[in-house]
């Protein structure tokens, strides 16, 4: 099923607060990557690109729900954070070590 961008499913109740929660949740747990605000721009993208979902789960097909629709949105953008994000916690290790090992001298 190939899905065109669709800004409209945005305006559909209860959507707006799927980004939000989704981007609050992943702007915490990837403090070093993401602000809230970023976050969220990126999550009103991913529901725009996938209208048929976003659609799907506001219907309630099948035993799709928002709650379903919040946790794939944040899985994508734990995605595109996830390589990254562990990259950067380890130049900061090395920083840390770095410096405690200046301070031990």
């Amino acid at each position: 099923m190939t899905s065109s961008v669709d800004w409209s499913v945005l305006e559909i109740p209860g959507v707006m607060e799927v980004a939000e929660s989704a981007a609050r949740r992943a702007s915490v747990e990837y403090e070093l990557m993401y602000e809230f605000e970023d976050a969220q721009q990126e999550a009103y993208l991913i529901l725009a690109a996938m209208p048929d979902r976003v659609r799907q789960c506001v219907g309630g097909e099948g035993r799709l729900t928002l709650g379903t629709l919040a946790h794939e949105v944040y899985r994508d953008l734990i995605d595109k954070v996830k390589r990254p994000a562990a990259h950067k916690a380890q130049v900061i290790s090395i920083q840390r070590l770095a410096e405690a090992e200046e301070a031990a001298a």
